[in-house]
């Protein structure tokens, strides 16, 4: 009975060492090592690949809002050099006028001497009254319409910003 039951415990031995050496053959084994690494990295590849089409994506998106940034761009441009080629006439009137006017001195005065009198200076006479006011409110609010800063609207129509702000709020 001892010989039975220690061939037994040799057998079942035999059985879980063959089985534990084709457990660990199968699991230690080059194929397998190289399988999970290519499941791994076909995983990586995977995720780097929506990873880049979101990218693309996004990039996309981005190109396409510049576009259209670049194109808003362009309309003001052409808006504000249509303006700019509507005032220059007067512009340039004005500038001719005031040439004109603007007597040119062919040569300098004498130099004061210490023995004469100084001249008696008059006090600075008040400013003239302001004259009549501009409406830029419709020109402020077209100007607004196409997006325009509030900066940007101050400087074309010559206004303070405060006075754009202020007029845009209360129209």
């Amino acid at each position: 009975m001892e010989v039975f039951v220690s061939l037994l415990c040799l057998g079942t031995t035999l059985f879980l060492w063959l089985v534990l050496y084709a457990r660990f053959k199968k699991k230690y084994s080059p194929d397998a090592t190289v399988e999970k690494a290519g499941k791994v990295l076909n995983k990586m590849l995977i995720d780097l690949n929506s990873n880049a089409e979101r990218n693309i994506t996004l990039v996309n998106d981005r190109i396409a809002e510049l576009k259209q940034v670049i194109s808003e761009a362009d309309k003001r441009i052409l808006y504000l050099k249509s303006q700019h080629t509507a005032a220059r006439p007067t512009e340039i009137y004005k500038y001719e006028q005031a040439k004109k006017a603007t007597p040119v001195m062919k040569e300098a005065a004498p130099p004061v001497q210490p023995s004469q009198p100084a001249v008696p200076v008059p006090p600075p006479q008040p400013a003239e009254p302001a004259k009549e006011e501009k409406d830029y409110r419709a020109e402020i609010q077209k100007l607004a319409a196409l997006g325009m800063t509030v900066d940007d609207i101050a400087a074309e129509v010559g206004l303070s910003t405060q006075e754009v702000k202020f007029t845009l709020e209360f129209s």
